[in-house]
């Protein structure tokens, strides 16, 4: 059976916590990235972006959670790079706020990414935005954002006072 992709309110999306924190620690263990897991914060980030208004999809296979995207808008309350709120409407600016996938080479993060475009408020959200590790470079998720998804770096749009994240955004 394929896997298959679902939209999950938050519901849903706690009642997989266990797998969801599992795919989480699995991936950032065994990337480049150079990300440390907490799971207490973990949780309450991807949860925050539901009470903002997002959602989230899961891949299941074989009734089992292979992977997730969380996405919640931009304008959440985070502080954001002056380049990011003077070149866009960030009131409509959806965030992939985290996407993990155990196996990337069955396409999964391309055919989500899909979805999410296909059903997006396109009356509602104008752009969509991704923020990635780039010091040290989380070299498969930039590869996969600005090839496969189509994002494009902001200039300027470095965070954290480590300056180790940026943004990337696309018009939706």
């Amino acid at each position: 059976m394929p896997p298959t992709i679902t939209k999950a309110d938050l519901n849903l999306f706690l009642s997989h916590q266990p797998d969801i924190l599992a795919i989480e620690r699995d991936l950032i263990e065994n990337s480049s990235s150079a990300y440390l897991i907490d799971e207490e914060d973990e949780m309450d980030f991807m949860v925050d972006a539901f009470r903002h208004g997002g959602y989230a999809y899961l891949v299941m296979e074989n009734k089992k959670l292979i992977g997730f995207m969380v996405v919640g808008p931009l304008d959440d309350g985070t502080d954001l790079p002056d380049s990011v709120t003077r070149s866009f409407p960030v009131q409509n600016c959806l965030h992939i706020k985290m996407m993990y996938i155990k196996d990337t080479s069955k396409g999964m993060g391309s055919l989500m990414m899909e979805k999410l475009i296909k059903e997006l408020d396109k009356d509602k959200w104008k752009y969509l935005f991704v923020r990635t590790w780039v010091d040290p470079p989380n070299e498969g998720a930039i590869s996969f954002y600005t090839k496969r998804a189509g994002v494009e770096m902001v200039p300027d749009s470095i965070v954290e006072p480590t300056k180790t994240r940026q943004y990337f955004a696309k018009e939706v």
